[in-house]
């Protein structure tokens, strides 16, 4: 993922989410209002993956089933978003 601490004028590397039984792909970002945040990714299996980092994308957690948000065999893109 690409990180950007100063809205859009420059850009870095952030920190992974690396699962390789898994294989996250197509994630899906949310920050809170404390800066930490949130990951969901498509899978190869039955379920989408999720990781949190915080410490503002610097690293991520240990990567965990989302057991209750299911991913198609055949690939759904997901997406996250936050309500304040």
């Amino acid at each position: 993922m690409m990180l950007s601490d100063d809205f859009g004028v420059t850009w870095r590397i952030s920190g992974f989410v690396t699962d390789w039984y898994n294989c996250p792909n197509e994630v899906q970002a949310v920050e809170f209002s404390n800066g930490d945040i949130f990951v969901n990714a498509r899978s190869l299996w039955t379920h989408r993956i999720g990781a949190f980092s915080r410490d503002g994308g610097e690293t991520f957690s240990e990567p965990f089933k989302l057991k209750h948000i299911q991913n198609p065999l055949t690939g759904c893109q997901g997406s996250t978003v936050i309500h304040k």
